[in-house]
């Protein structure tokens, strides 16, 4: 009987299980030998198998399970329309369109920011995970005024017997402490508006590796900022014309379980920002003046609107000095699921 003509699905499986195989494997700390040995099969064969150009048998692949402690179902996607989001190939595909100097910052900022640019990417794999938890994306101006609406919300989660984690920049890591440095040394300008804004993007796919996802996965409530919608403020202000690339990397992003956009003074959201670690009554920022505040609150709203067009959930609220309010009307609007202490 002659083999089988492979089919676009066949291929997105393999490459999605062959993902997962080789996520698992790093985690667990083993490399090709070790688990070729494991399984009975080449070194070449496993890698084969794990870059999708061969198939998982299903006898295979509960060994597989056994030999990296997973159940089979954890290699497996969970819905057909995950398979076909952005993936390795998607990457490849989207890195021979850029210019060459757009490919050199991307090398570099994969070099200086991770070093394991390679494994980073099998990584994003993992956001298909089921999650027990809810993501609630505070998006404004302030970053003040999200961080007392973030307080007052872990306040009331706490009083409710939920668990509740706040998710926010992480001074103390390299990775941003290279961009504020980065920030200062080049200009806010369209011949640099690639670099920066992809740091962008780093920041907040290293904060939702670090601190979003295994909280999520332990089933607490997540509170966290500036993560849904800065991607566009960010590339308006940036005078970013291509966002190729950039969209592939929100592709990456779990989808947040409600967006909350709150509405503030940006003269007051100006005279708050700092380019630096901030302070009491400051935050981090590297845009600065009114005009920029108020053009990215005009763009927040329609990045919002354009996230409902997806049916994911945004409450739109405005902000009058009484976070305990908002906090309250958040609470109101929370799709809970199994997330108590």
């Amino acid at each position: 009987m002659p083999r089988t003509r492979k089919t676009d699905e066949d291929q997105e499986l393999n490459a999605f299980i062959g993902a997962r195989a080789q996520a698992f494997r790093l985690d667990a700390q083993m490399n090709l030998e070790e688990l070729s040995q494991k399984l009975g099969i080449s070194a070449p064969h496993l890698k084969s198998l794990e870059s999708g150009r061969y198939s998982f048998s299903a006898a295979l692949l509960c060994k597989l399970g056994a030999a990296l402690g997973r159940q089979v179902e954890a290699f497996l996607p969970k819905g057909p329309q995950r398979v076909l989001e952005p993936g390795r190939r998607e990457w490849e595909s989207l890195y021979e369109m850029l210019t060459s100097r757009d490919r050199t910052a991307v090398l570099q900022l994969g070099r200086t920011l991770s070093g394991h640019a390679g494994i980073s990417l099998l990584q994003t794999w993992k956001r298909l995970a089921v999650r027990t938890g809810c993501l609630v994306s505070l998006e404004g101006i302030d970053g003040v005024v999200l961080d007392a609406i973030g307080d007052s919300l872990m306040a009331d989660l706490s009083a409710s017997g939920k668990a509740g984690v706040a998710s926010g920049y992480d001074f103390e890591s390299e990775l941003w402490k290279f961009m504020v440095e980065r920030f200062q040394t080049i200009a806010p300008d369209p011949v640099h508006a690639f670099e920066r804004t992809l740091l962008y993007a780093c920041e907040r796919l290293s904060r939702q590796e670090q601190q979003i996802r295994p909280a999520l996965q332990r089933g607490a409530v997540v509170v966290t900022r500036f993560y849904a919608l800065a991607s566009v403020a960010y590339q308006h202000l940036e005078q970013l014309s291509d966002t190729t690339l950039l969209d592939a990397v929100d592709g990456f992003l779990l989808e947040p379980d409600l967006v909350v956009l709150v509405e503030s003074e940006p003269a007051l959201a100006a005279s708050r920002a700092v380019p630096r670690r901030p302070g009491p009554g400051e935050f981090y920022s590297p845009y600065m003046g009114t005009a920029a505040f108020d053009e990215a609150q005009k763009q927040n709203a329609e990045a919002a609107a354009a996230l409902q067009t997806r049916a994911i959930p945004v409450l739109t609220v405005r902000y009058d000095d009484n976070p305990q309010q908002v906090a309250e009307t958040i609470m109101a609007r929370l799709p809970l699921r199994e997330v108590t202490q």
